[in-house]
């Protein structure tokens, strides 16, 4: 493509102006053999060869450990559980109270009494002090902005009748004791030895 044709094909695209480009006219594609660089997947990257072997690859090294892992991930699946171990063992320990759900670390298993959690033990012959517990906060349903729930019938300079705020007052005072559901909190539990007992035989575990 000419220096001219160029300009103006880019001229036009600024000024929004459609361009026709047919597939066998010059500007859609030209053949180079005056250029060298790195290639993949199609797409020249020039002298980027990290970016190139980035593109045309679908694994790559573990940053950890060197194991080969799909490219989509930093680390191997074991260094990332030895990584959750680091982080539990440097978290704040605080005791279990038998009623706040438990996480157990690097999984989506939740125990939501000290029922379920004997179960557990006693399913997988374990000491439920061997396991690493996360101890749960609960997430509480979030208040509503009536500005915000309201902002397209709104002008921009209007403003929220006070009688409408004082609704929403009301109601986000019930919303914000509604407990939707709990995550991991900061705290690794310590489960004392005679907090469990197996009521079938009435062992401690």
């Amino acid at each position: 493509m000419g220096l001219w044709r160029y300009l103006e094909v880019i001229t036009n695209k600024i000024k929004g102006v459609k361009i026709m480009i047919k597939i066998t006219d010059k500007e859609a594609a030209t053949y180079q053999t005056n250029i060298s660089g790195w290639v993949a997947g199609g797409r020249f990257f020039g002298k980027d060869e990290r970016a190139a072997r980035w593109n045309g690859c679908t694994h790559v090294a573990c940053k950890k450990c060197g194991v080969t892992i799909d490219k989509m991930y930093t680390i191997c699946g074991q260094c990332q559980k030895n990584e959750a171990i680091k982080r539990f063992d440097k978290m704040p320990k605080k005791e279990w109270d038998g009623k706040t759900p438990l996480l157990l670390l690097d999984s989506d298993l939740f125990f939501d009494s000290e029922d379920e959690l004997l179960d557990y033990c006693l399913d997988f012959v374990i000491n439920p002090q061997e396991l690493r517990l996360i101890i749960c906060k609960p997430i509480y349903a979030e208040p509503i902005d009536p500005g915000d729930y309201y902002s397209d019938d709104l002008s921009d300079d209007s403003i929220i009748p006070d009688k409408l705020r004082a609704a929403f007052d009301c109601l986000n005072e019930e919303i914000s004791q509604v407990l939707l559901s709990w995550c991991p909190g900061e705290y690794a539990a310590i489960i004392r030895e005679d907090a469990l007992h197996d009521t079938n035989s009435g062992n401690i575990l």
